[in-house]
């Protein structure tokens, strides 16, 4: 037979080493437990992080779509009311412009420079000697006469016309130098463009166009 309190001896140490076995193992378990636990926080913590920068971005880029369209929109209003503001402006210069124009018709020296400038682009441009000369119904005869003695070989008729108010329009051949007021006015778009970039060399410019960087 066995000796009981042999066995009893042996129970406790197995039951020790059974003890020390799971202390073991628990504690292995819990040190696993505790480094997945950090690494899952430390996840968590990156993604959250990682969202975080994401949002920030996100709300910066909207922010900044915003501010840009809002940009975008005050530099259409500015150029709506700079258009607005230069039509106007020019509509009510162009009557002015006009009368100018008429006052140096009125003028023996500046009309005589008008013509002269006239008769260069008809000697340059018309092919055909036999000329047509329409002209205003007041224009004195003494410079008819006179332009005769300066058009050389070239055989002229003279057209009064009652709708004329200033210049001549001389014609040739079916082609026609309109240096009438109205053939110098005729481009009306070309004209209002030097008229802008004229006020604009002299500062007549919106007032937003001013406004501090």
């Amino acid at each position: 037979m066995s000796d009981p309190d042999s066995d009893a001896q042996a129970q406790q140490e197995l039951l020790a080493v059974v003890e020390r076995y799971r202390e073991e193992q628990c504690a292995a378990l819990l040190a696993r437990a505790n480094d997945q636990a950090r690494e899952l926080v430390r996840q968590a913590y990156a993604e959250a992080r990682a969202r975080g920068r994401r949002g920030l971005a996100e709300v910066r880029l909207h922010y900044r779509d915003r501010i840009a369209a809002a940009q975008a929109r005050q530099q259409t209003r500015m150029r709506q009311r700079r258009q607005q503001d230069n039509s106007a402006l020019l509509a009510s210069l162009w009557e002015p412009l006009r009368a100018a124009i008429l006052s140096r018709w009125q003028e023996p020296a500046a009309r005589r420079a008008w013509i002269d400038a006239v008769l260069r682009t008809a000697a340059a441009s018309l092919l055909d000697s036999s000329w047509t000369i329409e002209h205003p119904t007041d224009w004195p005869q003494a410079e008819q006469h006179a332009l005769r003695s300066r058009v050389g070989e070239v055989s002229v008729s003279f057209a009064p016309q009652a709708g004329m108010a200033a210049g001549l329009r001389i014609c040739a051949g079916g082609a026609c130098v309109d240096g009438s007021v109205d053939g110098l006015l005729k481009d009306r778009a070309y004209i209002e463009s030097l008229l802008l970039a004229a006020l604009g060399a002299h500062g007549s410019k919106d007032p937003a166009d001013r406004s501090p960087r």
